[in-house]
């Protein structure tokens, strides 16, 4: 494991910058909202009910890449099957 794979549990405000999303997309994206990321292991409360989620940045970096990663191959396979049917018409 090197260094960018260790955990850096940030506080909402802090890893929203630190990845360049909204706070409100950082709660979506939690598994108890519906979302990707899973709690303890992306995110996790605190001891008490007012204290802050943290977030662990570099699990969400891979999480968010592997998402954008299996759309885009989503997005070329559709396009192909588009052209296959254009030429095919």
């Amino acid at each position: 494991m090197n260094y960018q794979d260790e955990p850096q549990w940030l506080k909402t405000i802090d890893a929203a910058r630190a990845l360049g999303l909204s706070t409100q997309t950082m709660m979506r994206y939690r598994d108890d909202q519906g979302g990707f990321l899973a709690v303890g292991y992306d995110y996790q409360f605190g001891m008490h009910p007012n204290s802050p989620i943290r977030w662990n940045v570099p699990a969400i970096r891979k999480a968010l890449h592997k998402r954008g990663l299996e759309a885009k191959i989503l997005a070329r396979r559709a396009n192909q099957e588009l052209q296959k049917t254009r030429v095919e018409a």
